[in-house]
């Protein structure tokens, strides 16, 4: 009984271990993402950025399934088709957004797509937020504007 413990626990603090280099693996990425549309977007659109970064996905993707075995059919294809829209509107303004703004700029308010979604979800749903979660949004959007210290004048004094 000792040693299924002890087992145990050394396969919870590798699974840990693995899912945060994982996450640290997603997050260079990530950079790498935007820093190389930042680059692009000085010789292609935003909708070109958008297709050769979602045709390396389904390549990438679609071979690990296929090599795998995966079946691609569903009885909730129409969901998959309103996700994959709005995934791809979601992408394309993101990238849009990578391509007009500083880098920083653009990630700062990528990241604030939870608490846009918290915001949402007490007009379209009717939630209701308890008073933590609203000091949350609060501070959050508080740290937003402190970040991005907007001006109202057209000159940010910052270079893209």
């Amino acid at each position: 009984m000792q040693h299924d413990n002890h087992t145990s626990a050394v396969t919870a603090r590798w699974r840990l271990q693995l899912g945060s280099a994982w996450m640290l693996v997603a997050a260079v990425f990530f950079a790498l993402m935007g820093f190389f549309v930042k680059l692009g977007a000085h010789d292609f659109s935003s909708t070109e950025l958008v297709f050769w970064r979602t045709l390396l996905g389904v390549l990438t993707l679609g071979g690990a399934a296929l090599v795998r075995g995966e079946k691609f059919v569903t009885p909730h294809w129409r969901y998959h088709v309103q996700r994959g829209l709005i995934g791809y509107v979601s992408l394309l303004l993101y990238f849009y957004a990578i391509a007009h703004l500083p880098l920083s700029t653009a990630v700062t308010l990528n990241y604030t797509s939870p608490m846009f979604l918290a915001l949402l979800s007490v007009f379209l749903l009717r939630e209701t937020l308890p008073a933590r979660a609203l000091l949350a949004l609060v501070l959050g959007f508080g740290g937003v504007v402190l970040l991005l210290r907007p001006t109202l004048s057209g000159d940010t004094g910052r270079r893209a």
